[in-house]
């Protein structure tokens, strides 16, 4: 959850090249996951240092669901 945050313009920008076709895949470094609330396909999003969601080991590449946690 983000709480009290809500997506900025940016964030709806991504969204709106995405409409248009011209978005093929969206990296992000935010944790947060604030393009989720966009509407963005999940499929196209990239979180490079992974997310609130969950944890990734990296020794066997389970991923744990942050409730686990």
């Amino acid at each position: 959850s983000v709480g009290k945050f809500k997506p900025t313009k940016a964030h709806f920008f991504v969204k709106f090249l995405d409409n248009k076709g011209l978005l093929q895949l969206y990296l992000t470094e935010c944790i947060d996951k604030m393009m989720d609330l966009t509407g963005l396909d999940y499929e196209k999003i990239v979180h490079v240092f992974g997310s609130y969601e969950g944890a990734t080991c990296s020794g066997c590449g389970y991923i744990h669901n942050a409730m686990d946690l």
